[in-house]
């Protein structure tokens, strides 16, 4: 007989275990939220998360986005996110970078 398990669902993506192998390395929700303060629902593959007074976004893997970390950021919608650092705002790019 094989055994398949599915897990939860985080943002319509969910872990599958066939025979003992995953087929896709995503982190449950329970996970994500061991590693960080805050874990927001996740938009255009990306979730906003919170640690200590810093903010930046992670994809669906867990792992961040980008290197630099804000003040706080917001949900990305149209690929992109309001992000504040010090007494700027600004937009940025699925990457981080800033948009024009």
């Amino acid at each position: 007989m094989i055994k398949s398990e599915c897990y939860d669902f985080y943002s319509t993506m969910a872990i599958l275990t066939w025979e003992g192998t995953n087929i896709m390395e995503r982190k449950t929700a329970a996970e994500l939220e061991k590693m960080y303060d805050y874990v927001s629902q996740f938009f255009e593959g990306r979730a906003q998360v919170h640690k200590g007074d810093r903010w930046c976004h992670i994809t669906e893997d867990g792992v961040p986005a980008y290197p630099e970390r804000y003040e706080y950021v917001s949900p990305f919608s149209r690929g992109l996110a309001w992000a504040w650092k010090g007494t700027e705002k600004f937009q940025i790019r699925y990457d981080g970078t800033r948009a024009a």
